[in-house]
């Protein structure tokens, strides 16, 4: 079989999942395989992981969720301390970091209670200079706050980056049955970054 041959079949392989996702149960059930449970019990601490800015100084959705769950969470007294995590996107711009906890800030959350870290730009990165600013507090058993796609990577890091004991906090569960077909290709796009992003960081040896 050529290569031109090999190329069409890989195409109309691709092209009918594509079709086919949206249709059948299959990504439910991969998005409850993924789905980490969630943990809330009191802790040390809790760890809020950046979501991404839009227009230099703006939460994107998914960040303004973690933030406000983290807030719910400090609101329910299972930890007596914030941190919100998170470099700037942009030369100049401000950091997520300090976006979130002005927020945090405005929704009456004491600047005492809140801590930073600006320097992460990844998942990884976010581990390391977090590990850095809890080791020397003797902080270790943190509620972690992130989507529930992401979450399973960033416990995993956590965990090896600074042997801490991770609480899993989901900032939004989503709903495992009766997605509708513009909804599932959502997931399935969200779930193949997630893989993707998986297979790097154990390629890389982080997890």
């Amino acid at each position: 079989m050529g290569v031109t041959a090999i190329t069409r079949m890989l195409a109309g392989v691709a092209l009918v999942v594509t079709l086919a996702v949206p249709f059948t149960p299959a990504i439910d059930r991969l998005a409850v395989r993924m789905a980490v449970t969630p943990r809330l019990e009191p802790a040390d601490i809790i760890v809020v992981l950046a979501g991404g800015l839009q227009y230099g100084d703006r939460l994107t959705e998914a960040s303004m969720r973690r933030t406000v769950t983290g807030i719910r969470l400090y609101r329910a007294r299972l930890a007596p301390v914030l941190l919100f995590s998170g470099g700037t996107t942009e030369a100049g711009g401000p950091t997520e970091a300090a976006v979130m906890a002005a927020l945090a800030r405005g929704l009456g959350v004491p600047d005492s209670d809140i801590l930073l870290e600006t320097a992460s730009t990844n998942t990884r990165t976010e581990a390391v200079e977090v590990t850095r600013i809890l080791k020397p507090r003797g902080l270790r058993r943190l509620l972690l706050v992130t989507d529930p796609f992401h979450m399973r990577r960033s416990r995993a890091v956590f965990e090896r980056a600074g042997d801490f004991e991770v609480l899993p906090a989901p900032a939004d569960p989503w709903e495992t049955t009766a997605l509708g077909p513009e909804s599932r290709l959502a997931v399935t796009r969200r779930l193949s970054q997630e893989l993707t992003g998986m297979m790097y960081y154990r390629a890389r040896g982080w997890l």
